[in-house]
């Protein structure tokens, strides 16, 4: 099974609880993926598909950009781990003039290059760590809910710091995970967002959208 097909016969086009503009392939209870354990994944020879789920910081983030057109438009965007690119599709809407959605897993990356077309908006994909590459053309980094392992997170947070530190708009959604220091960034912006899973909005949560500052504190 190619990725597209295993995109499409996997998950179900629905409207995120924040963002109801915007069109995505999500996995829903209606899909086997919903009920998947490990050893299913194992036999389709898939990762966690965090691409098929569209997070509350995800959300936030892309809610506060359609919201706010004018802080992006003209721009070029770096989205940081896009998953199925729901910030890069509004930072798209919004008017930047270029849109890179990024990230580690290629499902993730073909996803978001269909989320995008669903939505009539063009995203440059890509199946990298972006951590390990320059993006010196990058004017705007989006990290929608990122900080979710300690490790990872302090690793983030130092790269997130050398952008800002570069001149770059280096913008946050996250719904406090424990992994992201409020004091790293400015508090722009606060939603109750369906909380991971729920789609429905039964359950909400805060994720708060941030600036990182230019350096970051210790720790």
């Amino acid at each position: 099974m190619d990725a597209i097909q295993l995109i499409l016969e996997n998950t179900v086009l629905a409207r995120p609880f924040l963002c109801p503009e915007i069109r995505l392939h999500l996995i829903t209870e209606a899909c086997p993926l919903w009920r998947a354990r490990e050893p299913d994944l194992q036999r389709l020879g898939l990762a966690d598909p965090f691409w098929g789920f569209c997070w509350a910081g995800g959300q936030a983030l892309a809610r506060y950009l359609l919201d706010r057109p004018h802080q992006i438009r003209g721009r070029t965007v770096l989205d940081v781990g896009c998953g199925g690119g729901v910030e890069a599709i509004a930072a798209a809407r919004a008017g930047a003039s270029r849109v890179i959605a990024v990230d580690t897993d290629p499902l993730a990356a073909e996803t978001a290059r269909l989320n995008a077309a669903e939505n009539g908006v063009v995203l440059e994909t890509l199946a990298v760590d972006p951590l390990e590459r320059p993006w010196p053309d990058v004017e705007v980094v989006l990290v929608g809910d990122l900080f979710y392992e300690e490790a990872f997170a302090r690793r983030l947070l130092g790269w997130l710091g050398e952008q800002a530190g570069q001149g770059k708009e280096v913008l946050v959604g996250d719904p406090d995970r424990g992994h992201f220091p409020g004091a790293a960034g400015e508090l722009l912006a606060e939603y109750r967002v369906p909380a991971d899973v729920d789609l429905g909005g039964s359950h909400l949560r805060r994720a708060g959208v941030y600036r990182m500052a230019r350096s970051n504190p210790p720790g």
